[in-house]
């Protein structure tokens, strides 16, 4: 039977007896321990049981080097023993570890006991990159009660599935939210835990196994097969306990899965949002069964939104009404906005201008009542993001609606005011699709109310975010552009990578950026300057191929940091230069 408390009394013996043994000289000791709780616990322990002091660091996430940072806090003296926490959160940790190898014999200044805790996986790190370093260390290992673990799993588990609760079918909440991006402690100490238990031959309850699976499906790349298949291992071992608010939330991701694969590959959208319709709705029909109707008013609006992508207008009247009746029980006012913009979806969708612009001005009158209100409270950052998303996605919506209502009435002076106030409030990065529908109804506007001229600038900026978006190919004359990113804050990242438009790579220019990128790299070219005849490119291969590969991953130069900055101009060079110094053009 595994012991682990006795194991860790015989670690504690032993690492007092170093720090007692070994003074007035250098010694390296890793003590390794892959959980925070166990290392509080232990370090609680040490404090009372060690005869001797021991001075304490923790590490700056910014740290750049682990000798300067340790001589600096010294500041002259030298402790009995030093303990040093949070080298596996420093930002630069690779550069940290080589850092020190090229700086160990420097260690030999410090004549006393110097422990790092570390985890299994920095040390398998420190033995790859920083051997020289590694080879003077003595390493000490505490372990975990298997009982102990289990109980880390269900808390930490049960805490991430109540924050994914709570926030509903809102704003995504992003790895770095949750604490669980990669390389961060919580996610490490989730990963070793399941690990040790695999080990030592345990196996999970269901309903644990399961709320664990929910979470590496939503931590995973939310594009990939892998994270369905958390998803749907998670469905069905809830389905084996009869788990009906489990089922109801792993129902809800795997629409969203399904919802968000059609929003990236738009030749399946069709098929993926059918799924994604089937799977929100059997989970508001778990959540009805398991008598939540607040979980139901917050996860309803999903479904409603990709009725409304669909136009099923018959089954989102009744949705809509539905979440309305839970909205206003539940006091949730944003969701009540929405909730009326569907039903005035409903309305427009029939040809009742008339009732659609007065359901509509309802859900204007709740955003900027609710905008008003907290514009001036310092709220913290989500909320305040909330706003955000609030006032340039939803906001746009019901504006697009409000403009659509007054052109079917003959209002088209209103409309057009109400059409450029929503691309003003509106990020295309939000929803290119909505953007692009309020570009084509202010079109239309212009153009009813015969001003040919603004109709056709319009069309002209709707066809370049078209393209920037990839949702037409770039055709005719004209510079390309810089391709976006959908950053939703309801949606994952996209992803890093490089904006390069997919015209780009077809028509070979990725040679001409390549050498383009390597000159600029070079010391010896102080300027660089395109040139060619009209229409050969020259604006395309800065904006859409030179900018976009300076921006990736913030580019170095020569260890320089590089802003791109592009500035358009057609001033008369020569005939400014003739009005600023006249002298060096005499007649």
């Amino acid at each position: 039977m595994y012991d682990g408390e006795k194991a860790n009394q015989d670690a504690i013996r032993t690492l007092i007896r170093s720090i007692t043994r070994l003074q007035g000289d250098f010694s390296l000791i890793l003590a390794c321990c892959n959980y925070r709780l166990v290392r509080e616990t232990i370090v609680q322990q040490l404090r009372v049981d060690c005869p001797l002091p021991i001075r304490e660091l923790v590490l700056d996430p910014k740290a750049k080097t682990l000798y300067t940072t340790i001589f600096d806090s010294l500041e002259g003296e030298m402790p009995s023993a030093l303990m040093v926490f949070g080298l596996e959160s420093v930002h630069n940790l690779q550069g940290v570890l080589k850092a020190t190898n090229q700086m160990r014999e420097e260690f030999r200044n410090f004549e006393f006991p110097l422990i790092l805790w570390v985890s299994d996986q920095l040390v398998s790190m420190m033995i790859r990159l920083v051997p020289d370093f590694h080879s003077f260390a003595t390493t000490i290992h505490f372990q975990v009660e298997t009982e102990h673990l289990i109980g880390f799993l269900k808390q930490t588990t049960n805490q991430i599935l109540e924050q994914l609760l709570d926030s509903g079918a809102t704003i995504f909440l992003d790895e770095a939210t949750l604490e669980l991006e990669r390389g961060s402690p919580l996610r490490n100490e989730l990963e070793s835990a399941q690990q040790d238990l695999q080990q030592r031959g345990v196996t999970l309850a269901q309903d644990l196994e399961a709320s664990l699976e929910l979470i590496l499906g939503r931590i995973a790349d939310n594009t990939t097969q892998e994270s369905l298949q958390h998803y749907e291992r998670s469905l069905a071992l809830w389905q084996q306990t009869n788990n009906r608010l489990g089922c109801g939330h792993v129902l809800f991701y795997l629409g969203f899965w399904w919802r968000y694969y059609g929003m990236m590959n738009r030749g399946e959208k069709w098929e993926a949002c059918a799924k994604a319709t089937d799977y929100y709705r059997q989970s508001l029909r778990e959540f009805e069964a398991a008598d939540r109707p607040d979980l139901v008013a917050k996860f309803i609006n999903a479904l409603g939104e990709i009725l409304h992508y669909l136009e099923n207008w018959s089954e989102l009247d009744e949705v809509a009404n539905w979440a309305l009746d839970l909205h206003q029980n539940q006091s949730h006012s944003f969701r009540s906005a929405r909730a009326y913009h569907f039903l005035a979806e409903v309305q427009l969708a029939h040809g009742n201008f008339k009732t659609a612009k007065y359901i509509i001005q309802k859900s204007l009158e709740i955003i900027n009542s609710n905008l008003s209100e907290n514009s001036q409270v310092n709220n913290p950052s989500e909320y305040l993001r909330k706003l955000d998303w609030e006032r340039s996605y939803h906001w746009g919506w019901y504006l697009l609606c409000l403009g659509r209502s007054q052109q079917g009435l003959g209002e088209h002076e209103e409309a057009i005011a109400t059409l450029k106030t929503a691309q003003k409030l509106t990020k295309p990065c939000y929803d290119p699709e909505l953007y692009i529908k309020i570009f084509h109804q202010l079109h239309d506007s212009y153009f009813r109310q015969g001003e040919y001229l603004a109709a056709y600038q319009v069309k002209q900026q709707q066809r370049e975010i078209e393209q920037q978006f990839s949702f037409r190919p770039f055709i005719g004359a004209g510079a390309l552009q810089e391709s976006q990113l959908i950053t939703n804050p309801s949606y994952p990242k996209s992803g890093d990578r490089t904006l390069i438009n997919s015209e780009m790579t077809a028509s070979g220019r990725l040679q001409d950026i390549d050498q383009l990128m390597k000159r600029l790299g070079e010391d010896r070219y102080k300027l660089t300057v395109i040139y060619g005849p009209s229409g050969v490119g020259k604006s395309s291969l800065l904006q859409a191929g030179i900018i976009p590969q300076l921006r990736h991953k913030n580019t170095l130069i020569q260890a320089r940091k590089v802003i791109p900055i592009y500035q358009k101009t057609y001033t008369n060079w020569v005939g400014d230069s003739v009005m600023r110094s006249p002298q060096l053009y005499p007649n």
